[in-house]
């Protein structure tokens, strides 16, 4: 009887054992198993570095939460010291502290962009979203900006005249903004460049103007010209009317001299440039006319008379017909005295 009553309770002994599962990873027990009863949770934001976790609570659930921008298997790290967490490429997160996964799949959180922010740094959907936009004009110093306010937008647009890889400043009082060089500029203010390719704009040339004193397309496009006779002081001159810019009354430029515009540039004969040689011209030239038909004139002729017939050759006075070659008096003598000696010969 004994003997059946010992049977039975081996029987049982090792029914239990084979019904009992081991505790699952976060949970424990005395065994590590359900033999005596359910597994013991361990607490919130911890768990055990195992399945069939054997002990008590301090002593087991010493895993912590791998923290966002990481993962693991079970979310947890198996030291307490953030070991076996995987992190996530640069740029993507998790969505939170202990995210179960296996690969990178689960870093599905980018990065805000440059310009925009986050409490995280990060957007909560992998599209930008939650990502608030700093003011125009204002930028953040990087991608990845955490902030709760636009307090953290500190870069300034870079003005327009000046440059950079981003558009933005690095100080917020124009640090890293290159300058264009005189006479030049950019489009706009916040331009983005690597060099001075990016000044594109040139300054209006004396006798016209704008309202920026620039052009709009690096040609002279916007540049109103000043009405004939008139000029502003200066190339770059910013202005809306004519009456108050082009306030510099100008000079004709004398017979001899001309300039594009047919007057000087200040009102006092600087600009008219002389004729050169073999040209000419009369008050108010636009260019120096050459003189034709292989005519010679002096530096700074005023009339087409003074083209006058080049050496050795003769023709009328009138500065334009064609010359011809001129027989010297040497050359009439050895005709005259050849013609005399075949007379001679013939008498």
């Amino acid at each position: 009887m004994n003997k059946k009553i010992l049977s039975l309770l081996v029987a049982l002994t090792l029914l239990q054992v084979a019904l009992s599962a081991d505790c699952d990873f976060c949970k424990f027990s005395a065994d590590g198993t359900d033999s005596a009863g359910a597994c013991t949770d361990c607490d919130p934001n911890t768990c055990t570095k195992q399945t069939k976790a054997a002990g008590a609570k301090e002593d087991v659930c010493t895993a912590l939460p791998c923290p966002q921008g990481t993962y693991s298997a079970i979310g947890f790290d198996n030291d307490g010291k953030g070991g076996n967490c995987s992190a996530c490429d640069a740029g993507t997160s998790t969505p939170a502290a202990q995210t179960k996964g296996t690969d990178k799949s689960v870093c599905t959180l980018k990065a805000c962009v440059q310009g925009t922010f986050s409490s995280t740094g990060f957007d909560n959907d992998g599209k930008g979203g939650n990502c608030s936009a700093c003011d125009a004009g204002t930028s953040t110093p990087a991608a990845q900006t955490k902030g709760s306010d636009k307090t953290v937008c500190t870069l300034k647009a870079c003005s327009q005249g000046t440059y950079s890889s981003t558009g933005f400043d690095n100080d917020g009082k124009g640090g890293n903004c290159a300058a264009c060089d005189v006479g030049t500029t950019t489009s706009a203010a916040q331009t983005q460049g690597s060099d001075k390719s990016a000044c594109t704009l040139k300054a209006c040339v004396q006798g016209t103007f704008s309202s920026t004193g620039f052009d709009n397309d690096g040609k002279g496009g916007d540049c109103t010209p000043c009405d004939e006779g008139t000029s502003t002081a200066s190339n770059q001159t910013q202005g809306t009317d004519k009456a108050t810019v082009c306030t510099l009354v100008l000079k004709q430029c004398v017979a001899g001299t001309s300039s594009a515009t047919g007057y000087d540039t200040d009102g006092k004969g600087n600009g008219c440039n002389q004729c050169g040689a073999n040209t000419y011209s009369a008050a108010g030239a636009k260019n120096c006319t050459p003189c034709a038909n292989s005519r010679v004139a002096p530096v700074g002729s005023t009339v087409v008379t003074a083209c006058a017939c080049p050496e050795g050759t003769t023709g009328p006075e009138d500065g334009t017909s064609v010359c011809e070659t001129s027989t010297n008096s040497n050359s009439k003598l050895i005709q005259f005295v050849l013609s005399f000696i075949c007379l001679v010969l013939l008498f």
